[in-house]
């Protein structure tokens, strides 16, 4: 492998991404000498984790110099803590990610209060690295001074990034990334496109620019469109919404089963009791009033501490927040009623608060819906897999299936990370009560065209 010059990779789902990344690493790590940290990043901690896994797998150690983390870590860790204060005035020590208010006065008013306590909020993390260390033309001759010597220090102690899951990035990260690589550090990025749903055009953009030698600190590597997880069947289906520069071919032997049902049949409540197992999981788009995605626990911990604060004498607060959260949520769902529940948990500990905290305590509270079927959200399966899988479909999902759309967007990539998760049985349920444009009539009549079986 040539090292001069940063690598972008595409790989689809079930190829073998992570496991491609750690033997990248560990190639990087036998060429490169240097005393310097080889950092591996990725967006979540289950991800992390697997890198993790395969570099030990692969090497039966972890090389000292490898430091594998979150990309959140990361920034945090090499570009925030040590520098904002440096480039903006605003220093940091720890950081949270407690939701924020819809509301936008709330939110930022929230950040702010976070800030003068020196905690930076997750949302905020890629967006302040950039105004870190990247350039800006209004930058003045003093900051640009000082923007040099943060990537001189980066520089001496950093000699490679590889980045997993790179399509889950935004611009602004995209940017301190390209930054990086274009001034000596040697950066290697792989990921999935069509997995992208946050931004599901930034990682796409980014690789189209180094394709056409815009980037040329970078160079692209043959994709990766060969899946060794998928199951012939559900390759067949998911390559509808491929382009042709895209369509898979899979090396699993197993043809796999899919098939759908509709989420009226008389059957469907055992049927998704059955996938209520360690080798299932059922998941949607997004929440509705029949299948509900949200779960306890996304309660402002911080601010809650902040009321308790009399109360906290207990060596471990931990606990004893995860305690009162819980305690909290149980009211909640007994009065089956946000506000009726948080007034009864603040009586019986004799709190009383101010408008504001009042406000805000009720905009971050995760009210949990009366869904009938408690799933997760794709957003949480993505990167996951089981032998089993339930997927909820909608009338967007089932345009793209039925490919009376085909716009390459965030719809489009829901579904075929819906459609990728199954490493044996897939089950479509068509979501009845949310159905507008299509009638099962025309559904089985599609379906069949597909080669899609209705579930017996």
């Amino acid at each position: 492998m040539d090292y001069k010059k940063s690598k972008v990779k595409v790989a689809c789902a079930g190829a073998g991404k992570t496991y491609a990344m750690a033997e990248e690493i560990l190639n990087f790590n036998t060429y490169n000498t240097e005393e310097k940290d080889i950092i591996a990043i990725t967006y979540t901690n289950t991800a992390r984790d697997n890198i993790y896994n395969n570099i030990h797998k692969q090497n039966l150690t972890i090389p000292t110099r490898i430091k594998i983390s979150t990309i959140h870590s990361f920034l945090l860790e090499y570009i925030i803590y040590p520098y904002s204060n440096y480039i903006l005035g605003k220093k940091y020590s720890t950081a949270t990610s407690i939701p924020l208010s819809d509301n936008f006065v709330f939110k930022n008013k929230r950040i702010s209060e976070l800030e003068k306590k020196q905690i930076v909020h997750n949302e905020k993390v890629f967006k302040l690295s950039k105004q870190i260390i990247v350039p800006y033309k209004g930058d003045n001759v003093l900051i640009r001074k000082k923007k040099n010597i943060i990537l001189e220090h980066l520089l001496s102690s950093i000699s490679a990034i590889f980045v997993g899951e790179s399509q889950d990035l935004d611009d602004d990260v995209i940017r301190v990334l390209e930054f990086l690589g274009n001034n000596g550090i040697y950066v290697y990025m792989i990921g999935d496109p069509k997995q992208a749903l946050k931004y599901p055009q930034v990682f796409k953009e980014f690789v189209n620019n180094v394709c056409e030698n815009k980037i040329s600190s970078f160079e692209n590597l043959p994709s990766n469109n060969i899946t060794r997880r998928l199951p012939k069947k559900h390759v067949d289906v998911s390559n509808i919404i491929c382009n042709c520069l895209e369509k898979q071919t899979t090396i699993k032997e197993i043809d796999g089963s899919l098939k759908y049902i509709y989420s009226d049949d008389t059957e469907f409540q055992n049927i998704y009791n059955s996938f209520q197992n360690d080798s299932s999981m059922c998941y949607i788009k997004r929440k509705n009033k029949q299948f509900n995605t949200q779960s306890n626990g996304k309660i402002d911990s911080i601010l809650l501490e902040e009321i308790l604060k009399l109360n906290l004498n207990n060596d471990d607060k931990d606990a004893l927040l995860f305690e009162k959260t819980h305690e909290l949520y149980t009211l909640i769902s007994n009065k089956n009623d946000t506000q009726l529940g948080l007034k009864s948990f603040l009586n019986k500990y004799q709190i009383t608060l101010n408008s504001n905290d009042y406000a805000k305590l009720i905009s971050s509270l995760d009210n949990k819906q009366n869904g009938v079927f408690n799933i997760l959200s794709i957003d949480k399966v993505k990167g996951l897999e089981k032998e089993n899988c339930m997927f909820i479909l909608d009338d967007s999902l089932l345009e793209y299936l039925f490919k009376i759309k085909t716009k390459s967007n965030k719809e489009m990539n829901y579904l075929y990370v819906g459609l990728t998760r199954s490493n044996k049985n897939l089950l479509l349920v068509i979501d009845v009560q949310n159905l507008k444009k299509f009638n099962k009539d025309f559904i089985d009549k599609k379906m069949v065209e597909l080669k899609i079986e209705k579930y017996n």
